[in-house]
């Protein structure tokens, strides 16, 4: 699956929540369901907005930390 892929069908399972919520295990989480650095690399604070862009932003990110994991996992 390539990235693409990747973020239409985690976008499509997740859904998109402009800002910051914490999640039904009461994890601070934002966007399409990123649970660690912001697109600007700061970490996710209660309250904080993102515009839709910054949200992609934080998925495409996510994404090429993902595929590194598993190409350096997966042989």
């Amino acid at each position: 699956m390539g990235l693409a892929t990747a973020g239409a069908v985690i976008s499509e399972h997740e859904g998109l929540v402009l800002g910051t919520y914490v999640d039904p295990v009461g994890i601070l989480t934002s966007c399409y369901g990123n649970t660690g650095l912001d697109s600007s690399g700061e970490k996710l604070q209660r309250g904080k907005v993102y515009t839709e862009s910054e949200c992609l932003m934080q998925l495409a990110d996510d994404l090429v930390h993902f595929e590194k994991d598993i190409n350096r996992l997966v042989k």
